[in-house]
């Protein structure tokens, strides 16, 4: 697996976990993590290639962006 799409699956189940569980106070930061998963997905497009083996990766993306 190439390394930008390990980083977009860890960005994704991140952004899943955050949006299932509401957070602290002490980790608001992590409220960003669905726009760094879709910077991650347009950089793994760009400078990688797509994959159709991504293709579930890039759809979750997505809604995870717009829910987040």
């Amino acid at each position: 697996m190439r390394p930008f799409e390990t980083l977009l699956l860890l960005a994704n189940l991140l952004t899943l976990f955050l949006l299932a569980v509401p957070l602290p106070r002490a980790v608001r930061w992590m409220r960003h993590s669905a726009p760094i998963a879709l910077l991650i997905a347009v950089a793994q497009v760009l400078m990688e290639g797509p994959r159709w083996q991504m293709v579930p990766a890039y759809a979750l993306t997505g809604p995870f962006f717009l829910g987040g």
